[in-house]
């Protein structure tokens, strides 16, 4: 069941990670391998059953190859309206950008 205290931007976050996991071609189970949770963790946050503290956010993203900067600059681009999942070069910039700072 969703969480209905989630707010819009809470549910925006939620959803830029299930669809950076899934544009990495990461399962569920694959990341919670690699966080070292049962993959029912990972579904209570996706599914907004579960909410994510800063530090399970930085291991989730790190998991997924990123830093902390590059998702927070996902997230502007996701708040902008941009469909970075459907442009994968759009992720390849963010990381390049980040890199150089």
């Amino acid at each position: 069941m969703v969480n209905r205290a989630w707010s819009g931007g809470q549910d925006a976050f939620r959803r830029v990670l299930k669809n950076l996991r899934i544009s990495l071609d990461v399962t569920q189970s694959d990341l919670a391998d690699k966080l070292e949770y049962p993959q029912s963790y990972v579904s209570k946050y996706e599914s907004g059953e579960r909410k994510l503290d800063y530090l399970e956010v930085k291991a989730i993203v790190n998991s997924l190859g990123m830093t902390i900067g590059e998702f927070d600059a996902l997230l502007d681009l996701t708040d902008q309206h941009q469909d970075v999942f459907q442009n994968n070069s759009l992720l390849t910039k963010i990381k390049t950008q980040e890199t150089q700072r």
